[in-house]
């Protein structure tokens, strides 16, 4: 028998029925959340604040450029 689509799977599943009828509900698993997905919203927190970093210091970088290329015009 085909079971639904899992979320985040590509395609359906099958189970046999060798064993008699298939009780559907206990074979749809809920996605549980690992220790995993709760580090990841830390995780993404760090990773903006270091991309925040990155742009000031870019910027800076481009103001000192644009100073130094202002010397040879």
């Amino acid at each position: 028998v085909k079971l639904e689509r899992q979320p985040g799977q590509k395609d359906a599943r099958y189970a046999h029925l060798l064993s008699g009828e298939v009780d559907v509900s206990a074979v749809v698993s809920v996605p549980q959340r690992s220790a995993a997905d709760e580090g990841s919203s830390e995780r993404l927190e760090k990773l903006e604040e270091q991309v925040a970093s990155l742009r000031s210091e870019l910027e800076s970088i481009r103001g000192t450029l644009d100073e130094f290329r202002k010397q040879f015009e």
